[in-house]
Parts: C-alpha cells; structure tokens; sequence
C-alpha cells in the first residue's frame, strides 16, 4: 500500500529524485495517541514521563472540534531503525499482549 501511494504521489508531482523509496526509510519518531471520548472542563495542563527505552508518556488537556476540551494520551517512540525492522518488531509486540 505504501508503495503505491508513493508511485501515484510520484507520478503527480515528479518527485523521484527526492523522495527515497520507503524501503530506505529511518524511523526517527512516532507517537501512538488516543483522545478521551468524554469531555474535559478542568484548568489545561500537560505531563510528560520519559522512559528508559527512548519514549516518552505524555498527558495533556487538548482542544477538539467546537472547542470542547479532551485529554490526549500519547505514546512517543525514538526507534532510529528501518521502516521494515520498526513495524516487524512492532507487530510482533502485538501478537505478545
């Protein structure tokens, strides 16, 4: 699926050159959020943990549509590896929970 989107993205705009193919893609950073489903009236705040595997926790108060207030909790990851390595580890992490 990647690689078709890239080959249309590609065949629009002509960007062959500069975009590498994703089978060469680093992970750098990605974060895993999930919004409340009720809505927030408290003061706005955010926290932040990090952990010892390079992720970082965070909570905070966000504004949504309509300018109702949820909290967001979001997992940010550092993986530093290829796309193929990150998501094969990533879905082998699943299968285990």
């Amino acid at each position: 699926m990647i690689e078709d989107t890239l080959s249309s993205f590609h065949d629009r705009h002509g960007y062959y050159d500069i975009v590498p193919s994703h089978s060469e893609w680093i992970v750098t950073m990605w974060h895993f959020g999930a919004d409340a489903l009720t809505e927030y009236s408290g003061e706005k705040f955010s926290v932040t943990w990090e952990t010892a595997k390079n992720v970082l926790i965070r909570a905070y108060s966000k504004i949504m549509n309509h300018n109702k207030t949820r909290v967001r909790l979001e997992r940010q990851e550092y993986p530093n590896a290829s796309l193929a390595d990150i998501i094969e580890q990533r879905l082998s992490w699943e299968k285990v929970s």
